[in-house]
């Protein structure tokens, strides 16, 4: 993993926008200052999708992205193997004229990117600036070159597969920090999303999915991406079938390939096990039902026409239905009209129990 700073930003930028191009496949992922500004916005089993997406808006238009990570994967030609270029972001907004953005920090969020060892001194004092089109536009003079707002660009004029883990909650924050303003309509929403990044693969549906048809390997129990992760790099993940792909860090991202160690919960290395994860899981599905006489390495093309019916799903977490549908019409919803509520002892019901539920 390369740490990426406003004082190494822009020497590394050539390099990063030539691996995305070289690239099968980029995974992405972001650390945030906070998930909801009120009991209110909080994510709510009865929300409808529209009122789902208004409070994600919400949280987007509140809270920062403090750090993205980043993973190009690409195929070495001569082997069964990725070559992984894992890049950490610190990110913070620019201030440029009469654009002073103004945001919040949640207190439990903050305690939790604490507790995974997050360099708060990086984030402020060596944030990489940036400014979506509608900021940009706004100056007469030229900032079109101004900070992370250039990788964005990269991912969206390359149109190359993009991974997240459970990404919805990413991919408005990314919307709102790097492109322009989020729409208040959630079929504008999914409409842009999709002409952004056309292929979108989120794991985190993608093994609730292959769960029953993948149960024989038993790898798929928890779908959470640390459990997915220990599951694919444990003695039985790396041996359940036959030609699984390998992959390995680019010689310049040693913090993720010296001694073992994991660092959950870091944008870049989150970035790294979801593309990881998406490779692993791919290739059990290939794999599966073919006899190890007929079993060979399978080109990265194979692979995605695999998950043609995976594609633009996005998972929904504790919302009406499991996913979003980038590309078509949503799923019907799953909410039940009523929920009957009782105590196991009888007595009456309080506001703080309902809320607990």
């Amino acid at each position: 993993m390369v740490e990426v700073t406003v004082y190494n930003f822009s020497k590394l930028l050539p390099t990063i926008s030539q691996l995305i191009k070289d690239s099968c496949f980029v995974s992405i992922d972001t650390e945030f200052t906070g998930s909801a500004i009120d009991y209110v916005h909080s994510m709510n089993l009865f929300d409808t999708m529209e009122e789902r997406f208004n409070k994600l808006k919400s949280l987007a238009q509140h809270f920062l992205i403090c750090q993205i990570g980043l993973s190009a994967f690409i195929k070495d030609q001569r082997a069964n193997t990725y070559v992984t270029h894992t890049y950490n972001f610190h990110l913070f907004p620019s201030v440029c004229g009469l654009h002073d953005r103004r945001f919040s920090m949640q207190a439990s969020n903050v305690e939790f990117l604490r507790k995974h060892n997050f360099d708060f001194n990086k984030f402020i004092y060596q944030g990489i600036p940036y400014l979506n089109d509608e900021q940009e536009a706004a100056y007469s003079r030229n900032v079109a070159d101004l900070g992370f707002t250039c990788v964005f660009r990269e991912l969206v004029k390359s149109k190359k597969p993009l991974i997240g883990h459970n990404m919805l909650v990413d991919l408005c924050l990314v919307y709102e920090n790097f492109y322009r303003s989020l729409p208040d309509s959630y079929k504008e929403f999914k409409h842009n999303v999709h002409q952004l990044f056309p292929l979108i693969i989120d794991t985190k549906q993608l093994s609730f999915q292959l769960r029953k048809p993948l149960e024989s390997y038993d790898l798929l129990e928890f779908n959470g991406l640390p459990e997915l992760y220990e599951a694919f790099t444990s003695a039985k993940g790396k041996s359940v079938v036959l030609f699984m792909p390998d992959v390995v860090h680019a010689r310049d991202c040693v913090k993720y390939s010296n001694g073992g160690k994991k660092y959950f919960h870091e944008a870049g290395f989150d970035a790294f096990c979801v593309g990881f994860v998406f490779l692993k899981l791919m290739h059990l599905l290939a794999m599966n039902g073919v006899k190890s006489s007929q079993a060979r390495p399978v080109p990265f093309s194979n692979y995605l026409k695999l998950v043609e019916c995976f594609v633009n799903k996005v998972n929904v977490i504790r919302g009406p239905i499991h996913y979003v549908n980038f590309d078509g019409v949503d799923p019907v919803a799953a909410r039940p009209k009523w929920i009957m509520i009782t105590t196991r002892n009888g007595s009456p019901l309080t506001s703080d129990i309902v809320r607990a539920t």
